[in-house]
């Protein structure tokens, strides 16, 4: 929308200048491709190919015969150029998202932490817990947790193993806050849960 707008307002006042060709409208097009390309870069956004890009955009509006045709062929390229890199952007973004949540499954009975999957995944511990949240909907916290009741919920299920144990395979030291956890996932105690599900 903000592109939309802007490419409106720059055609409305290059109409308004006197004295300007056809040379000129397509001059001041390209300027503005180019001064696109820049501030995407600047902002962190990578356009795979951008030199074929503007060279085919170039080519085009050479064989547009409008004001409005060119700054529409502008919009048309901006536009999605800024959609590829904005789906680029994100993808680059949920990678160590992956890779961390890969940790965690691999790694959930140790005793791990933000810091240490952070240094796993090569990222700053604010920035991946932030990351995190934002591609999950769950702080790193809650993943972890969710993952290891998860995991005990199976291992009561499917094996006799002893409370104590699976409390300690699935990463705590502490029974009495596991039961307190568990219990608060599931609303049953841990006991009570296989008497049910097993």
């Amino acid at each position: 929308q903000q592109i939309r707008i802007a490419i409106s307002e720059f055609k409305t006042s290059l109409r308004a200048k006197d004295g300007v060709d056809g040379h000129d409208v397509i001059q001041t097009a390209r300027e503005a491709m180019n001064l696109y390309y820049f501030t995407m870069r600047r902002n962190n956004f990578i356009i795979k190919d951008s030199g074929v890009q503007f060279e085919r955009f170039s080519a085009n509006i050479d064989d547009i015969g409008s004001l409005d045709g060119i700054f529409d062929e502008l919009e048309r390229v901006m536009i999605i150029s800024m959609r590829k890199a904005v789906e680029e952007k994100s993808r680059e973004d949920y990678r160590p998202i992956r890779k961390a949540k890969q940790y965690i499954n691999d790694h959930y009975s140790e005793q791990i932490s933000l810091e240490i999957v952070s240094d796993a995944v090569e990222l700053n511990p604010t920035y991946l817990s932030s990351l995190f949240k934002k591609e999950t909907g769950k702080t790193f916290s809650e993943y972890l947790t969710e993952t290891r009741i998860e995991q005990a919920k199976n291992m009561i299920k499917e094996t006799a193993m002893p409370v104590s144990e699976i409390c300690i395979r699935v990463g705590y030291n502490d029974q009495k806050n596991f039961n307190r956890i568990f219990t608060k996932y599931t609303e049953l105690k841990p006991n009570e849960y296989r008497k049910i599900y097993s």
